[in-house]
């Protein structure tokens, strides 16, 4: 089956496969109402070429557009494999895999796999562009737009160390996330302060409760977005959508 919850998907339909020459050809004319000659072989080079009903046959055969898009799943069935299972469900349980760093080239396929859809945004930390050149060359291409991530759960640094790292980012792309830690409301001026470099697209905050309102100021600043959540805040003092268009409204 190529359905669209399938490994390999062509929207609808399927495959059939048989070492048997007879059965093959038999299923070929039943697939397309009985017609012993296919689209493809009555008409060719040579011109038209006679057709016969041979057999009761059915609208089985796939669309040419369908069997396009299963060409190109063609491609990325390495990706896929690696992190779905024979049952087609992602594979999480550690334990049935000795490689240490399985669950990281996992994560490095699908990084590659959702290149390929040609994202608007593609956010990757840091950390893992730097260290993984081989994936950085991948990604530059395919044309992808990185937005390229670094996130400090623990503080925010100071002013010059913050600069030092967005510098280190910039080298990656244009697009930068600096995201840290609020421990005091001192350390939302530091955040802020990032937004004094111009040329790239800047989205820096902190997170946490004393660091909530950056989230909002950052769009004043000059940061192209920032994150809400639709119910429950998935992240510490993350807005929510109706509470940042209300803070907006009254900002006017």
């Amino acid at each position: 089956s190529f359905f669209a919850t399938k490994t390999i998907s062509t929207g609808e339909g399927g495959m059939l496969t048989t070492n048997n020459e007879s059965l093959d050809e038999m299923v070929r004319v039943m697939r397309l109402h009985g017609l012993s000659r296919d689209a493809w072989k009555r008409f060719g080079k040579s011109g038209f070429s006679q057709w016969e009903l041979t057999l009761p046959g059915f609208k089985y055969n796939m669309a040419d557009i369908n069997a396009a898009l299963g060409i190109h799943q063609l491609k990325k069935v390495d990706y896929f494999l690696t992190f779905w299972d024979v049952d087609g469900k992602i594979n999480n349980l550690k334990s049935k895999y000795k490689d240490p760093n399985y669950f990281e080239k996992n994560r490095i396929s699908i990084i590659k796999l959702i290149a390929e859809y040609n994202p608007f945004l593609l956010d990757i930390e840091f950390n893992t562009i730097k260290k993984n050149k081989n994936l950085l060359r991948y990604l530059k291409s395919t044309n992808t737009d990185l937005l390229v991530s670094w996130h400090n759960f623990k503080q925010t640094p100071n002013a010059s160390m913050l600069k030092k790292q967005y510098f280190k980012m910039k080298k990656f792309s244009n697009n930068i996330k600096i995201v840290t830690t609020a421990k005091t409301v001192n350390d939302i001026p530091k955040i802020l302060s990032l937004y004094d470099n111009k040329n790239t697209r800047l989205i820096a905050f902190c997170m946490g409760d004393i660091g909530k309102v950056s989230r909002l100021l950052s769009l004043f600043f000059g940061s192209p977005f920032t994150y809400v959540s639709l119910g429950k805040p998935i992240a510490a003092g993350q807005l929510k959508l109706d509470e940042l268009k209300s803070m907006l409204m009254r900002s006017g």
